[in-house]
């Protein structure tokens, strides 16, 4: 073997000669090669010169150098008949113009360097080589018959084995290049119609075992059509790489012409799914069998699958299956939902509605396909939740609020947010009941004394099924809204009656006998009661009551703590502005120098009894007020004992030396004072 390459024309040469000047032909191989293009030739050797002529893309290589007698020959011996070889196998691209064309410049020099040497031979009188031009190995016409006859018999003869599920004696790779031949040597035509008329014919011997079992229809039936569809696609998926060369040129230079796959699927179609009443009976079967598993039956889920899939493949899946299962579905849920909602409880048919929705979408995730989603779980809902919404929220809605029922109502809100207005029925639903129950609850003069505790245990349940129950943070500041709407309407029906029971309510917090409570609690329940202040209208008749009740805690020292009294204050501040507090702080600012004014007093006394100017005095206290910041108070004349009036008349005297111009009233009717008596034995 020898192998010599030219250097300007890329062509590299490998020999079976045992020396460069033997003359025995001998087969050789000639390689091709530029960039990524790349074609090889075997050839029998000439005596003298080969001179490798231009190839097109889709062509074979023509005008080659045939070798003599001899050389025929042994190309006889080497293929014999009925034997096919390729001489030429084409890679990836095509040819190289440029580089044909240098190669042929350079050959038409070498032959006219032969022809010129062959002169000189014979006017020397020497005996000539004979130059032989080898033709291409392009057959001739019946040549081509031939190759077209015995191509497709084994063609046909592979694909009859894959169809009835036989060993393939013959290999890929030759069955390839059987394709590739044909269509190089421009049968590609014949080929594709031959195969698609084989298919079609294969195919169609099924149908009369078809349409036996379609007579009775039923899973056999549906059985039988998913397993010639799945043996078709396996065989067709062989056959389609058989023919692949087929499909990537023939096809790729006429856009008419389908794939073989598009064109299977096509043959399926019509000779099988679309013949006789095959489809009706397999929609049919299927339609039943998704009857059945929503009754409760077990049906073969993978069967459903493959018998859809292969409807959507074959493109029957929307118009022969979705269009009548969707108008089954919407007939079923209307029929049993209608049942269901007059003999099941609230909680048990929001259950039900929840269970069958579920089943809907695992129906998709199993058999049918995700387009049909949207569509199937609008027709569930709005047979099963839009035609009964309002019966719903009507009938169910209160007992579920007023048994605590907070994960159902959340499930009621989950159901209903599906369907269009759902959400705005149930708030209004929220609204109607929160209005109804406090109304009763307001209008019952028994209830009073426990009125204010019940309005904010009924505020603390409603807030948990606001937070808990209304899906975002959007949807709860509605419903939030529409709770605080309820509230300003109910609590206000009685007038101010409301303003005046939150107002003793807080005055029994704050009371020195309340002092159990901690701080913390302490802050919590004036959080509420600052809540159901907000919603009452007369807040001017709650601080004429407020302002009452502090009074009587401050001058009769019966306030718990100061500090409480003063949060509370700053939180009705808070809610109401300073000018709603400005009275009442005033009240505490009294108090203050009230105290400051018993300890100069107490000294005061102590001073003028050390210069003797006073008797012995009654101990008193005196609270200065300002008047317009404190209730209004009946005047009343009252006797006084005379020690008691002395002891009036120097807190005058003390007051007036610190303070000129102003002039005390005194208002007796929240006066206390404590006796101390002795009693002699006996009967009392």
């Amino acid at each position: 073997m020898q192998s010599t390459t030219n250097g300007d024309t890329g062509v590299e040469v490998k020999s079976n000669s045992s020396s460069p000047g033997a003359v025995t032909p001998k087969k050789s191989t000639f390689v091709l090669q530029k960039g990524a293009q790349k074609r090889s030739l075997s050839v029998f050797s000439p005596i003298q010169t080969v001179a490798i002529q231009k190839r097109s893309k889709m062509s074979d290589v023509s005008d080659e150098m045939l070798s003599d007698e001899d050389s025929a020959e042994m190309y006889q011996q080497e293929f014999g008949e009925g034997e096919h070889e390729f001489m030429f196998e084409r890679l990836i691209e095509g040819p190289n113009e440029e580089q044909f064309a240098a190669d042929k410049e350079r050959d038409d020099a070498l032959e006219n360097m032969v022809e010129s040497r062959a002169i000189r031979q014979i006017s020397r009188g020497l005996p000539t080589v004979k130059k032989l031009t080898i033709k291409n190995f392009r057959k001739k016409n019946n040549d081509v018959a031939d190759l077209m006859t015995t191509g497709w018999l084994t063609l046909e003869a592979s694909i009859n084995a894959i169809q009835t599920k036989q060993h393939v004696t013959t290999s890929l790779e030759q069955l390839y290049k059987v394709v590739e031949s044909l269509c190089e040597n421009k049968m590609a035509r014949s080929t594709y119609d031959k195969l698609l008329e084989n298919v079609r014919k294969w195919i169609r011997s099924f149908r009369d075992d078809l349409s036996e079992k379609s007579s009775a229809g039923g899973v056999e039936f549906m059985k039988a059509i998913e397993s010639l569809w799945s043996d078709y696609c396996q065989q067709m998926i062989l056959i389609r790489n058989v023919f692949l060369y087929l499909d990537r040129t023939f096809i790729l230079e006429n856009i008419d012409e389908s794939p073989i796959w598009e064109s299977s699927l096509v043959i399926f179609r019509e000779e099988i799914v679309l013949y006789g009443c095959v489809l009706k009976k397999l929609v049919d079967g299927i339609l039943g069998c998704i009857a059945g598993e929503r009754a409760g039956d077990q049906v073969d889920r993978s069967l459903l699958r493959a018998l859809l899939r292969m409807l959507r493949t074959l493109d029957l899946y929307k118009q022969s299956f979705e269009e009548e299962f969707l108008a089954n579905t919407s007939v079923h849920y209307t029929h049993e939902s209608m049942s269901l909602v007059r003999t099941l409880e609230t909680v048990e048919f929001l259950l039900y509605v929840e269970r069958r929705l579920k089943e809907e979408n695992e129906r998709v995730d199993f058999y049918l396909d995700e387009s049909t989603r949207a569509p199937l779980l609008t027709r569930a809902e709005k047979c099963m939740i839009s035609d009964h919404m309002q019966e719903v929220v009507d009938n169910g809605l209160a007992s579920l609020l007023n048994d605590n029922r907070v994960q159902d109502v959340s499930r009621l809100y989950s159901l209903l947010s599906r369907v269009e207005g759902g959400v705005a029925l149930l708030k209004t639903g929220f609204s109607s009941y929160i209005k109804k129950v406090g109304k009763a609850m307001i209008m019952d003069p028994q209830r009073d004394q426990n009125m204010v505790e019940d309005l904010m245990a009924f505020k603390d349940k409603l807030d948990v099924f606001v937070d808990t129950c209304f899906g975002s943070e959007d949807e709860r500041m509605k419903f939030a809204q529409a709770e605080k709407d309820a509230f300003d309407y109910f609590i206000n029906t009685r007038g101010n009656k409301p303003a005046e029971l939150i107002a003793k309510y807080m005055d029994a917090r704050l009371r020195s006998a309340n002092k159990e409570a901690s701080d913390e609690q302490l802050d919590q329940l004036m959080n509420k009661v600052i809540t159901l202040f907000r919603f009452i209208q007369g807040k001017d008749v709650f601080e004429v009551f407020y302002k009452k009740d502090l009074a009587k805690r401050l001058l009769l020292g019966r306030s718990a703590s100061v500090d409480a009294e003063k949060i509370m204050l700053s939180k009705l501040r808070q809610e109401c502005g300073a000018g709603f507090t400005q009275k009442l702080e005033g009240m505490f600012r009294d108090m203050e120098l009230s105290k400051d004014l018993g300890v100069a007093f107490r000294n005061y006394t102590l001073h003028e009894s050390s210069l003797g100017r006073l008797d012995e005095i009654v101990e008193c206290n005196v609270s200065v007020l300002t008047m317009g910041q404190w209730p209004a108070y009946e005047t009343v004349q009252v006797t006084l004992p005379k020690q008691l009036n002395a002891c009036l008349q120097l807190y005058e005297k003390f007051y007036d030396s610190r303070h000129t111009g102003r002039k005390l009233q005194w208002q007796p009717r929240l006066g206390q004072c404590v006796l101390k008596a002795n009693f002699r034995p006996g009967v009392r």
